[in-house]
């Protein structure tokens, strides 16, 4: 179920939230500047891959990660739902 969501004009960001059986899923999409300002600032990451495409998967403070790239938009995902999880939702988005 949708929580929320918040639309910045000015510099072309979506936030959603959805509530799972787990906790919150939250959704970030922009339009990418190339300059990867959605890719994790700390932590070790595992690139995975979505349709095709590498994504970047971390986990830290009990919160699942993943962050990647398509046809010019940047997306991130965070949550409390395992790394299987994430991807598989990544992929349904492109």
């Amino acid at each position: 179920m949708l929580l929320g969501y918040h639309y910045d004009s000015e510099q072309e960001i979506l936030l959603l939230s959805y509530t799972t059986g787990s906790g919150i899923l939250r959704l970030k999409e922009c339009v990418s500047d190339g300059s990867g300002h959605l890719e994790p600032a700390m932590g070790e990451h595992e690139v995975v891959e979505i349709n095709g495409t590498d994504g970047k998967f971390t986990s830290m403070f009990d919160m699942n990660m993943l962050w990647w790239g398509s046809d010019g938009i940047d997306y991130s995902l965070s949550g409390k739902i395992e790394q299987d999880e994430l991807v598989m939702v990544a992929e349904s988005l492109v």
